[in-house]
Parts: C-alpha cells; sequence; structure tokens
C-alpha cells in the first residue's frame, strides 16, 4: 500500500493558500451570551477547562454544588475538542484550525497560536513538543509546538483512510480510523524513532470499523469503535497486534477514560459504562449508569467524573462505587439559542429549554433582559407579527401577546389535527403547510381564537411559505408555486414553474424568489425574477460550501446562514450579479438573524452572537470601476464550487481561464465581451482533483492571476 509524507515546504504552500480572503474584513466580533454546547471538558487541580461551541470557558469547581466561572473567551470556529499540556490547552474540531491557549492564569486565559488544518481533528495526544493528531481525511498530522506560539505541522502520515483516533507510548504511535476501504489497515503501529519519516511496523484489517477514542495502556490497546464496539488490542508483538476482544453489546462508544481496573465509556452519547479489564479478552460490565444529561466526553478526577452535555450543561458523577453511581449536581442546564427577533429597540431571543428572553438594546453591543416567557415546548420560533411572537411545534402553534416588552405573556396554544412544516403569519391570516403537501389558511381573530378558512391540497411534499405584496410564494417540491392571495377565501395561481435545483425552500425579496434545493443541490441558491409570475426568468446561481439554512435580507444586501460555514455576505442591489462581500465562520447552526443599525444578532445554537458590521468594502456598483481587477474567489479553499469576480472599466473582450498547478490550462470559464462593471461567475469544480489551481483575466491588454485552493 502507498504511503505519503508530506513535509514543511509543501504543508507552509498549502497553508498560506488556505488563508487567503477575498476582501477586507467589515465583520467584528462584539459580544456572545447565551452560552451552550458544551462538547468537552478537562480537569486540572480546581479548574474545569470546558470546550462550549463559541469558545473556552474555565470553570472554579473548588465548591462543586457552586461553581464559579473563572474566564471566558470567545473563539469563531465550531470547537469541539480540548487537550491540556503544561501552561496551554489546545482545542480544535471541525472549524479546521488548531488554537492554542495560554492559561497560566485561570482568569485571564489568552490566545498565543492557531494553525489551519484544512480538515476535520478529531482527537489529539501530545507528548514533549508534538501534537499527534488524528486529523481525519490527512491521516496523522505531527505537530511542532516547541514555541507554542507558532504551531508547525512537521509530517503528514497518509493512512488511505479517515484517521478518527490516535494514542502513543514509547516510540510508538497506534493510529485507528473512522473509516477506510475494505483489506486496507484499520488499525496501525507506527515507529516514530524518526519523527520526519513514521513507518508503519504493524497493522489490523477490517476488524475495526469506526474508531472515535483509543487508549494505550502497557501492553493493550482499547478501543471505542462506534459500529463493532469496546475493542482491546493485544500489543505483545507490535508487528502483529492481534484483536482480543469487541464487545458488540456495547456498540456507539465514542469516548475512553481508563482508571485501572476500569476503562469508563459511553454508550450512545446516554449511557455511563463501566467495564472491569483485570482480563481483557474477556471485560466484564462492572456498572452502568443513565445520566439526566448526554454525554459528549468526560473526564474523571478521584471519585467524580465531570460530563459535557451539549446543549444540556454538565453533569458531575460519583463514581467512588462502579456498582451504584449517582449524580451529585450539575451546571448550566440551557438549550440551544434558536431565534432572533427585532422590533424597533428590543431584541427578542428564543432559547428550545427556557422560554423568550426579551432585551433592550441601548447599548447594542451588551443586550441587557428586561423580560422574559416561559415556553415548556422545544419550539421553532416562527415568526414576529404586530404585537406577538408566534411557535410553531408540529401539531400545535403557540401565540405570546407582548403589551409590553418587559411582560410577555405566557404563550397560548392553538392545536390541530395533523403535524405543519412552516408558518407564515399575515396578520390576520395564518398559512400553514403540510410537510406531505397543502396549504391550510386560518383566520385569527383574537389571542385565543383561530377559525379555519380554507385548504389548498396536492401530493408532492410542501417547504415553506413567504408571503410578499398579497402573493404567496410555496416551496412544492419540485415547483414554487404563486397564489394572488389579496382576497385569501378566494386566492388564484397566478403561475408555477420548476427551478433546476428542485426547490425545498424558498426566500422572497422584491419579487425575486431564492430557492434552495434537495441534498446535492441544497448548497445551491438559484434566483429567479418572478415579476411576471407566469414567466419567471432565472438569473443567477449561487454555490456555497455547505446547506444553506436561511436568507436574511437588509437593504441590498443577502445575508445567508450556511451549515457549517457561518453567514456569508452578498451584495445583491442587482441579483442578476450578486457580490460576495464578506463571511464569519460561527460556532454552530445558525438558525435566525436579527439586525439592528450596524449590529447582527445571530441566533446560532452555541450562543448568540453579536457582530459589528461596517459596509465600508461594498462597492457602489452604479460607479463605474478605474481599473482591470480581479478580485479573490470565494470562498477560498472551496470543496465543489467557487465564485470568482472582476472588474472592468470599460466594455471588453475579455477570457477567464483556469490552470492546474503545472501550467495546463483545464477549463475556459467565459470568452466573450461584457460591459462596464463588476461580474462574477461561478466554476464548479466536481470533475476535478484536489489541489492549487490558478484563474487568469485576460482583457485588452493587461492579465491578471490568482490563486486558489481545492479541498475535497
Amino acid at each position: 500500500m502507498k504511503k505519503t509524507l508530506i513535509t514543511g515546504g509543501f504543508i507552509l504552500c498549502v497553508l498560506i493558500a488556505a488563508t487567503l480572503t477575498s476582501t477586507a474584513r467589515q465583520l467584528e466580533y462584539v459580544n456572545s451570551i447565551y452560552w451552550t454546547d458544551i462538547n468537552d471538558l478537562k480537569l486540572r487541580g480546581d479548574y474545569a477547562y470546558c470546550c462550549f461551541g463559541s469558545g473556552l470557558v474555565i470553570y472554579d469547581m473548588t465548591t462543586l454544588s457552586f461553581p464559579l466561572i473563572s474566564s471566558r473567551i470567545f473563539i469563531q470556529g465550531s470547537n469541539k475538542h480540548i487537550e491540556l499540556h503544561e501552561n496551554y490547552a489546545y482545542m480544535f474540531g471541525k472549524d479546521d484550525m488548531l488554537r492554542v491557549i495560554d492559561i497560566t492564569s485561570p482568569i485571564n486565559p489568552r490566545i498565543v497560536g492557531e494553525l489551519p488544518l484544512n480538515c476535520e481533528v478529531y482527537n489529539i495526544r501530545i507528548r514533549g513538543n508534538y501534537i499527534f493528531a488524528a486529523a481525519g481525511e490527512l491521516g496523522l498530522a505531527i505537530i511542532d509546538i516547541s514555541d507554542p506560539e507558532q504551531p508547525e505541522v512537521l509530517t503528514l502520515y497518509d493512512t488511505d483512510g479517515i484517521t478518527g483516533a490516535v494514542d502513543i507510548q514509547d516510540d510508538y504511535v497506534f493510529i485507528a480510523e473512522k473509516q477506510t476501504q475494505p483489506s486496507m489497515p484499520s488499525f496501525q503501529v507506527l515507529d516514530i524513532t524518526d519523527i520526519l519519516n513514521p513507518y508503519a511496523i504493524g497493522a489490523i484489517t477490517d476488524q475495526i470499523i469506526s474508531a472515535c477514542d483509543l487508549i494505550v495502556e502497557g501492553d493493550i490497546a482499547y478501543l471505542a469503535d462506534q459500529t463493532a464496539g469496546f475493542t482491546t488490542i493485544k500489543l505483545t508483538n507490535l508487528s502483529q497486534p492481534e484483536v482480543l476482544a469487541q464487545i458488540s453489546s456495547s456498540s456507539s462508544p465514542h469516548n475512553l477514560h481508563f482508571n485501572d481496573p476500569y476503562v469508563f465509556m459511553d454508550k450512545d452519547n446516554e449511557w455511563l459504562q463501566v467495564y472491569d479489564v483485570t482480563d481483557p479478552a474477556s471485560p466484564q460490565l462492572a456498572g452502568d449508569f443513565l445520566p439526566e444529561k448526554p454525554i459528549m466526553d468526560f473526564d474523571l478526577t478521584g471519585s467524580q467524573l465531570f460530563t459535557a452535555g451539549a446543549f444540556e450543561g454538565i453533569s458531575i458523577l460519583d463514581i467512588y462505587d462502579v456498582d451504584y453511581i449517582f449524580q451529585l449536581t450539575e451546571i448550566d442546564r440551557r438549550g440551544a439559542i434558536t431565534s432572533s427577533f427585532m422590533v424597533d429597540d428590543v431584541l427578542y431571543v428564543g432559547e428550545s429549554q427556557q422560554g423568550l428572553m426579551v432585551h433592550d438594546l441601548s447599548d447594542q453591543g451588551n443586550p441587557n433582559q428586561i423580560g422574559f416567557s416561559f415556553t415548556p415546548y422545544q419550539h421553532s420560533f416562527t415568526e414576529l407579527n404586530e404585537n406577538s411572537i408566534f411557535l410553531l411545534q408540529d401539531d400545535q402553534i403557540g401565540e405570546i401577546y407582548l403589551p409590553d416588552p418587559t411582560t410577555p405573556l405566557d404563550p397560548m396554544y392553538y392545536y390541530f389535527q395533523q403535524n405543519y412544516s412552516d408558518a407564515c403569519i399575515n396578520l390576520p391570516y395564518l398559512f400553514l403547510t403540510k410537510p406531505e403537501g397543502g396549504l391550510d389558511i386560518y383566520l385569527r381573530h383574537n389571542f385565543v381564537a383561530l377559525q379555519y378558512l380554507r385548504s389548498y391540497e396536492w401530493t408532492s411534499q410542501t417547504g415553506n411559505v413567504e408571503i410578499e405584496n398579497g402573493r404567496a410564494y410555496i416551496a412544492q417540491y419540485p415547483n414554487i408555486c404563486i397564489f394572488d392571495i389579496s382576497d385569501p377565501t378566494d386566492s388564484v395561481l397566478l403561475g408555477s414553474y420548476e427551478p433546476a435545483n428542485q426547490v425545498q425552500k424558498l426566500w422572497v425579496k422584491d419579487s425575486y424568489v431564492y430557492s434552495s434545493g434537495h441534498d446535492a443541490t441544497s448548497n445551491q441558491v438559484s434566483i429567479y425574477d418572478c415579476a411576471d409570475p407566469e414567466n419567471p426568468v432565472f438569473v443567477d446561481d449561487i454555490a456555497f460550501e455547505g446547506s444553506v439554512l436561511d436568507i436574511t435580507f437588509h437593504e441590498n444586501l443577502a445575508i445567508f446562514a450556511v451549515l457549517e460555514a457561518g453567514i456569508i455576505i452578498y451584495d445583491c442591489a442587482n441579483p442578476e450579479n450578486p457580490i460576495p462581500v464578506d463571511q464569519y465562520r460561527t460556532p454552530g447552526i445558525i438558525n435566525e438573524i436579527a439586525i439592528f443599525n450596524d449590529y447582527l444578532y445571530l441566533a446560532d445554537n452555541s450562543s448568540l452572537v453579536i457582530l459589528r458590521f461596517s459596509p465600508t468594502g461594498i462597492e457602489n456598483i452604479d460607479n463605474l470601476p478605474e481599473e482591470y481587477r480581479l478580485s479573490q474567489n470565494y470562498p477560498n479553499p472551496f470543496n465543489a464550487a467557487t465564485t470568482i469576480s472582476y472588474s472592468l472599466p470599460e466594455q471588453s473582450k475579455i477570457c477567464i481561464e483556469v490552470f492546474d498547478i503545472l501550467g495546463r490550462k483545464v477549463q475556459t470559464l467565459f470568452e466573450g465581451e461584457q460591459p462596464a462593471g463588476i461580474h462574477s461567475l461561478t466554476w464548479n469544480a466536481d470533475s476535478f482533483s484536489s489541489g492549487i489551481y490558478f484563474y487568469k483575466l485576460s482583457a485588452a491588454d493587461i492579465i491578471r492571476t490568482e490563486k486558489m485552493l481545492l479541498i475535497k
């Protein structure tokens, strides 16, 4: 089997390319409140170092029943794991970035180093001046941290799979795969005597299926295999590692902790299980416990075990007697931040397990809570209309009346005979879409009374409905249907058409419909001019790295909430030529965006993130460019598709071409004449392999070239 070792120079080249951005930053982090989504924690002394989606929180646990927050530091991205070594915390996860945090003072942690890795890191171990990272598609990454402020990748060892777990003992590294090809090694022993040239001396094929965590103690490896279950491996002969036991009844373990003679592990992120491994060939279940919170990860000290419970907070368990495990206390029970609404200078924030929080925005960067309404269900906070907020949950819709923002009433619920997938409120009417197909219209008489008016029936799946200027735009898979609802009791179908991406969800702005599709097309938004609903006109596509979850419009801007990419802003003053403006990677999944003056309030599951937006860099498309310019592609790096923007000071005959790293032309994206102005196009690189590419603009007597990085 071929192995690839990549060192210094090439990695530096890739990392430099990976950090390129398209424009000057216009989004600035201001604050973050209502933190939730804790994914990992580590204990040291009297402190718990907790990895939240939003960053690092350090708790003083001197008094377990009354923990205090010593400090908190926001970290952009999606943070999943934390490890401690000497006076530093190392945080990493799905945001493709390793961050080094100086924790010499728990009350004043400081980010001192960063290293982009262009992959998801699942697991790391630290020894001396080196990090050994299970770096997913990159395999094993060995990182030099002799200078924590300037971490550097020394070596990448390609495992031909997706590496999910790593541990180290003496001069050997043990790695296991989350996913690999049949007949390829799923568990390997590497000799790292020469740190720059690790090589395999032993392997197991096929028996390891989906590794999540790995601990090596003496001549035994303990493995959490999500599919095959808790696994023990004999390492007496490193050239021939041997599976001793696989306990399939413990399938879906994710995390392990060894505390002789026990191995603690989770099952399905729900159960805590304890195995006696006195005989590694025959582990025995010694105890189990079902906590009130899920177990994303855990750590233990003495007789206490701390669990990170995602949106449920932290549980502290007493494990002195593994036959009788019980919960001592819990910290920060809070659910996901699901919505944000704005009325004048009042901000409403929805939280899935507590309710609706009302804030005064006199100080825009520091919202002051002035009101609260408890909601007992995990609602989607659907819409704010007039003096009410509406909440949709399957077969019920709640209404919170807001006569005074400081004293919102508890919700009143209306119950239906079926589930609904979306609600659009245009008082006094409610438009409710049925997931299996169709639309029901209700008339709201008052705070406690709804009257059924009529239904529209069809057999295809229905996504959502948007209303603008007396028209209802409905995502009726695979079509977009447009109704005249000026009289909701006698609505008229104005037009129906099928976009190329087979619509799943849509948004409307000034008679332009922005639609996203199913599955493979969910990361592409198609724009249609529907001024004439009988003859909609396609105007453009915008491609993204992930699925588009929501779009918020503000003046000429379209703010896209993109799965695992954060928010991406386009200037859509001319929807036929959307121009990328800026991007901000948020910790969690963005559910909704509120805008007040120059501030964005992002309900992104992990917290409410507050950004200041200074649109100084947006080009006025009414003014002609003064020179030929080729902008950095966006996003960069990219997967599958990217947008290239360029400026022409006069009408010109141009050519846009793409070349590989060897200078060979691989595609001509456009050749022809275009008017003066700012233009953009999309390169779909589905059929091309990962690597560095160059794109060139040729116009008149000028040539402009930029570099981009495709990662699959």
